[in-house]
């Protein structure tokens, strides 16, 4: 009878154990934790709802454990229950590793100081030095991260986010191509051309030829150097075009003369085969330094 009577204890024991699953501050569960969390629009009514639960200091139950009935029953909550009646509220269910209730784990770890020996959330409320307010900042600072997330994957963020890479990647072909001058290198300035790209400059017009002309068939001195400096003003794109405002200063050398050149110019520049090349260059000279 004896035996029948512990068995009968350690069903009860088990099957209360299993109800809210442990939160443990261990090292080694805690760093097999998944971190990379996917928000949804719950998860932010979620937490927002625990904010509302827990509107003032008359609201939050001090010393608690991780049943919640009592705290339905009598309107105070700890930070556990609160977080416990926003996801039956908002959902109608309760999921203990819902990435709103871990992402508020994982807010609460900065600010732990000693204070959870098992249960991040109810060791961390019971705390003797938790205050109310640090409770409200965790749960706030959820609210923020999950808010940001929620931006950083929104089309509307990823649509500017694409549209700046392409408005980065359509100035790197601009100093790249400008690099390629300077190492007066002709397959790499056809690599960030089109095969068809017109230069105006202060009234010449150059092609494609005539610019290789001019930048290397004629400049043969082998202790030419040049660097160049951008300071981009403008960068628009619009489907496959692109315009490009900047201006170009570039110290050029040889082993007995230097100068200086400023211009302001303007590159338009098409995408072929997903990579932006250069058609139309119009330069203004600024200022030139011999």
């Amino acid at each position: 009878m004896k035996h029948l009577f512990f068995i009968c204890l350690l069903i009860i024991s088990m099957t209360a154990s299993a109800q809210v699953p442990k939160d443990s501050i261990n090292p080694v569960l805690v760093s097999n934790e998944n971190r990379e969390l996917v928000f949804d629009d719950i998860d932010l009514k979620i937490i927002e709802r625990a904010d509302t639960i827990l509107s003032d200091s008359s609201k939050w139950h001090k010393n608690d454990d991780r049943v919640c009935e009592d705290d339905l029953a009598n309107g105070r909550y700890s930070l556990f229950c609160a977080l416990y009646k926003a996801s039956i509220d908002i959902t109608g269910e309760y999921a203990h590793r819902r990435a709103a209730l871990q992402q508020v784990r994982f807010v609460l770890e900065k600010y732990e100081n000693g204070r959870v020996k098992e249960h991040r959330l109810m060791d961390w409320n019971n705390h003797p030095d938790t205050k109310f307010e640090e409770v409200k900042k965790v749960i706030r600072e959820s609210i923020e991260i999950i808010k940001r997330r929620q931006t950083a994957t929104s089309p509307a963020f990823e649509a500017k986010a694409d549209l700046l890479r392409e408005q980065l990647a359509l100035q790197q072909t601009v100093i790249n191509f400008f690099d390629a001058l300077s190492k007066r290198n002709a397959a790499e300035i056809k690599k960030y051309t089109a095969a068809d790209i017109i230069l105006y400059e202060n009234g010449a017009i150059w092609n494609i030829d005539s610019l290789i002309l001019k930048a290397i068939t004629l400049n043969t001195d082998p202790s030419f150097k040049r660097s160049n400096r951008f300071d981009f003003i403008h960068t628009n794109i619009y489907g496959n075009t692109g315009w490009v405002s900047y201006n170009l200063v570039s110290a050029f050398s040889t082993s007995n003369k230097k100068r200086t050149m400023h211009w302001m110019e303007t590159v338009v520049a098409v995408k072929e085969k997903n990579e932006w090349k250069i058609k139309t260059l119009h330069s203004t000279v600024i200022k030139r330094v011999e």
